[in-house]
């Protein structure tokens, strides 16, 4: 499943940002709620900026652990010279 990240809106009912994520092989969406330093830091990742304090693996596992996914295989596939393909395989936790 490859998504794109389409938006990051303050929900005021959850006192969280909404994540929203189209699915990039059709009209599917997943959406996720993060506490404002992390929508900060995936904001300002998104617009391109690097920065020291913008770890992309902490980003990355705290998106799973906000959301209690548990990670269950990983699949790099490079599809030229500069870009690869990541699928991510995870479970939902209860």
């Amino acid at each position: 499943m490859l998504v794109e990240l389409l938006k990051i809106i303050y929900s005021p009912f959850s006192k969280k940002y909404k994540l929203i994520f189209k699915h990039i092989s059709g009209e599917d969406y997943f959406i996720t709620f993060v506490d404002t330093k992390y929508a900060k830091n995936i904001a300002m990742a998104k617009e391109g900026i690097v920065s020291d304090s913008l770890n992309a693996y902490q980003l990355f596992v705290n998106l799973l652990s906000s959301e209690k996914l548990s990670f269950e295989s990983l699949n790099i596939n490079q599809k030229n010279n500069k870009n690869f393909i990541c699928n991510l395989v995870y479970s939902k936790n209860n």
